[in-house]
């Protein structure tokens, strides 16, 4: 394994960690997009929902030159200059270090939203004992969500990982 492919294995993977905060960050963008659109006949709501939009469109570019296009990455920002050994004794293949990178990522949203869901369901269970008849419910929502995504992302992981592959051999190198 060169040098290259070893920065682009790792390019791969901080792309894949981007992807996560993205995908658990726009459970938070939710109730903003909400009051976007509640002030849509607004000047204001226009350019909230503009600049809401554009910034989520311009943080999903992120991963995405970081899982398909990380050559192209590691040629610009020269990664590989300066090394003098070109080929280095790892003897693993890229697309096993890609399922552990997800199996990883995945067990991390488990392992983080876990404790915090459970937490979550007991104050909501004690708030409707309390009589409380509108319980909010988002925070629950978006933390069942994040487990539904680790265990998504630990079951599947050998899809995601030949569907990386599959967009790496359809580009020349």
């Amino acid at each position: 394994m060169t040098s290259r492919i070893l920065f682009i294995i790792i390019l791969k993977v901080i792309g894949l960690l981007a992807l996560k905060d993205i995908l658990v960050g726009l459970f938070g963008a939710l109730p903003a997009l909400g009051y976007a659109f509640q002030e849509a006949g607004s000047v204001e709501g226009v350019i909230y929902l503009l600049v809401l939009v554009g910034s989520v469109a311009l943080y999903c570019l992120l991963p995405y030159a970081f899982i398909f296009k990380p050559a192209w990455l590691a040629d610009k920002l020269q990664l590989s200059s300066g090394i003098e050994q070109e080929a280095i004794p790892l003897a693993v293949h890229r697309s096993t270090i890609l399922s552990v990178a997800i199996i990883v990522v995945g067990g991390l949203l488990l392992v983080n939203e876990l404790p915090n869901f459970l937490r979550l369901l007991l104050a909501y269970s004690q708030e409707r004992r309390g009589g409380v008849i509108d319980p909010e419910l988002t925070n629950l929502v978006q933390t069942a969500t994040k487990i539904a995504l680790g265990a998504l992302l630990i079951s599947k992981q050998r899809q995601l990982v030949n569907f990386i592959e599959y967009q790496r051999r359809r580009q020349p190198a």
